[in-house]
């Protein structure tokens, strides 16, 4: 039997994961969520060796930072692939979502808000980071905001990064 592990970038992310795969298997496949930049920092040798070939893994990051250009797109995009290549090594399979532009984003496509503050009531859109994190009923929100899982991650896997799978592979609608 396969198991799961996300790797997403911030809490805001996890909670997100944390809710659809709570669900039962309503919206995406069940797993560990750990928050972990792969865009930012090299996977160490103790996550590779928490690994199996039964390990699906799964990461989450913001295509924003791929069009970030203070930042050396070069170096950036050269840790995506190593640490994919090192995970490919130690596990059954990697799973790659690129998100467009970023969580809110993809929120905002998926449900029938326009800006990510409807969502929870916020204050600002820069107030619902936290609230976020802090909401105890985020899938009745979600829900009552109409989610529909087939519009959320739907951005393609950057052409630089080859031989992984994208959102359908851990779908479950």
């Amino acid at each position: 039997m396969d198991k799961y592990i996300y790797y997403v970038e911030g809490e805001d992310e996890k909670k997100i994961v944390d809710v659809l795969k709570e669900r039962g298997n309503e919206y995406i496949v069940s797993g560990k969520s750990i928050k972990f930049n792969i865009v930012q920092n090299n996977i160490s040798n103790s996550q590779l060796l928490s690994l199996n070939k039964s390990t699906v893994v799964i990461i989450i990051f913001d295509n924003d930072v791929l069009q970030d250009y203070t930042q050396n797109q070069n170096i950036i995009r050269k840790r995506i692939v190593e640490n994919i290549n090192l995970l490919k090594k130690y596990c059954k399979q990697v799973v790659v979502i690129c998100q467009y532009d970023n969580i809110e984003d993809e929120l905002i496509k998926s449900t029938n808000i326009k800006k990510i503050k409807e969502l929870l009531n916020s204050k600002s859109d820069s107030d619902w980071k936290s609230d976020v994190i802090k909401e105890k009923n985020l899938i009745k929100k979600l829900i009552d905001k109409k989610f529909d899982v087939s519009k959320f991650w739907l951005g393609k896997v950057p052409t630089f990064i080859n031989k992984v799978e994208d959102s359908k592979r851990i779908k479950i609608k």
